[in-house]
């Protein structure tokens, strides 16, 4: 699915933004068994979750497998979730960290 750039940009998830190439999609499709999807509510809760809980800073995009785990069911045991970049703007992050 091709999204337009302007729906793409609404997502304070700015690493996420891009469209997948075709040959990328078709992995995808072969290799994933479903897909979460998250709302930006979301994706700034499990930020504030990973600064206050874990003293560590992610951007948007790297905090979205967390948003994702709190929302859908996991097999037993041990689950990881991979947390990346810090690239966040101050400013985005105050505002995040007071809600």
């Amino acid at each position: 699915m091709d999204w337009p750039v302007a729906d793409r940009n609404r997502t304070i998830a700015d690493g996420l933004r891009s469209q997948p190439s075709d040959l990328t999609f078709a992995h995808l499709q072969r290799v994933l068994d479903d897909v979460i999807t998250v709302s930006e509510n979301d994706i700034r809760a499990a930020m504030r979750e990973i600064a206050l809980r874990s003293h560590l800073v992610s951007e948007p995009s790297g905090a979205v497998a967390l948003a994702g785990y709190r929302l859908a069911p996991t097999p037993p045991g041990p689950t990881v979730t991979i947390l990346s970049g810090g690239n966040v703007e101050p400013a985005v992050l105050a505002r995040i960290l007071a809600a």
